[in-house]
């Protein structure tokens, strides 16, 4: 677990070049690098935006890393949700649910 939390601190630090936010560009970057086999969608520039934009709790137009761990734990809590949905045979509710948490509705979680 400890590994996963310094990979989780060392991507943000890396992505924002050591600054305390990530700004347009590197929140681009971060998610075409980073998350493009977990968000199908993350090669779409205005998707990516309007992600930020829903991340950005405190509208200064960047990603702190408190927003950021926001996108980590909504990506942590996918599998759960899905698996609970997949059980009742109701997954496009699982998505539904899930994107409304975060208004994403321009992503979807790649199946693993």
């Amino acid at each position: 677990m400890e590994a996963a939390i310094k990979t989780v601190v060392s991507v943000f630090l890396k992505s924002s070049k050591g600054k305390e936010n990530l700004g347009g560009k590197e929140f681009q970057s971060l998610v075409k690098n980073q998350l493009k086999n977990i968000l199908t969608g993350s090669e779409d520039n205005e998707a990516v935006k309007n992600m930020r934009q829903q991340l950005d709790n405190n509208q200064d137009g960047k990603v702190g890393f408190q927003e950021y761990m926001n996108l980590i734990g909504y990506l942590a809590q996918a599998p759960a949700y899905y698996s609970f949905f997949q059980e009742l045979g109701r997954i496009s509710q699982c998505f539904s649910k899930l994107f409304t948490l975060f208004s994403l509705s321009t992503f979807s979680l790649a199946q693993q």
